[in-house]
């Protein structure tokens, strides 16, 4: 059995650091076991049913509102029925975002550079001393 301690000599420290190195990138591996959940909600699309009831519902409510609100607000009816009518399509399109966060797109959330903080965290952590740079955003977005 070889023993763990280096003998001071530089190729031994280098071969320990290369060592720590690929077991970081070793552990740092996706893992399908790591988080369970996340992995269902990648492959877990929202039904489609539900989500034409959610467009249809929000439609037949914009649609019959302004018939509800035209005794009571007479011509100013025009502008409570629009805002909420965006409200309601703005919420249905950012549920459609929102069923798939794993996404490459701008409003996805930044994998890339979760993963590369965690393993700068993961390679401090074991001591090495060049650590690959954080991610910096690009035209204003952070993958």
């Amino acid at each position: 059995m070889m023993p763990s301690s280096t003998s001071g000599c530089p190729m031994n420290a280098s071969a320990s650091a290369m060592t720590r190195r690929s077991q970081a990138q070793a552990n740092s591996a996706p893992s399908p076991r790591a988080d369970p959940s996340s992995a269902a909600t990648n492959t877990t699309p929202l039904p489609f049913a539900y989500s034409l009831l959610l467009h249809r519902t929000a439609l037949v409510f914009c649609i019959t509102l302004p018939f509800a609100l035209a005794g009571s607000l007479g011509g100013w009816t025009l502008l409570p029925v629009l805002l909420i009518a965006y409200t309601f399509f703005g919420l249905d399109a950012l549920g459609h975002q929102l069923e798939d966060p794993f996404a490459l797109q701008p409003n996805s959330l930044p994998l890339h550079a979760m993963q590369r903080t965690i393993e700068r965290e993961m390679l401090a952590s074991l001591g090495e001393t060049e650590l690959p740079p954080p991610l910096a955003p690009q035209k204003g977005v952070l993958n």
